[in-house]
């Protein structure tokens, strides 16, 4: 018999699935009718989950973590906060992409310098 442990944790799991899944839908829709439905649908699924875990947590079946230490909080958001800014800067996201790029197909050595002659071959191609 399957315990009430296990179907609260497998309830846990298809909720978040579920989560996950209607954002990506309603990122990708363009329709706002069916964009406003997945909306609603994902609100439900996060109130179902939020249930679901209190419920676990009281029968001790899902400890939740210990207090975060505010300044651990801070460091993380300002950590975030920071990548952010740097990634939102003109032609970062561009520039970034282009020398990755270039450098996995060996176009671009690590000094930076172009390589016209240059053709991966098998043994030293990244993929």
């Amino acid at each position: 018999m399957i315990g009430d442990n296990i179907i609260a944790y497998d309830c846990l799991e298809s909720d978040k699935t579920s989560v996950k899944e209607l954002t990506a839908a309603i990122i990708e829709t363009g329709n706002q009718n069916l964009k406003q439905t997945f909306v609603q649908m994902r609100d439900q699924a996060e109130q179902d989950q939020k249930r679901v875990y209190h419920i676990a947590e009281q029968n001790g079946w899902y400890p939740s973590p210990g207090k975060a230490d505010p300044q651990q909080i801070s460091d993380f958001y300002n950590f975030f906060q920071q990548n952010y800014q740097v990634a939102q800067q003109p032609n970062y996201q561009q520039q970034n992409y282009q020398t990755n790029y270039q450098q996995q197909r060996g176009f671009v050595t690590n000094t930076g310098q172009q390589n016209r002659t240059y053709q991966p071959s098998e043994t030293n191609y990244p993929y």
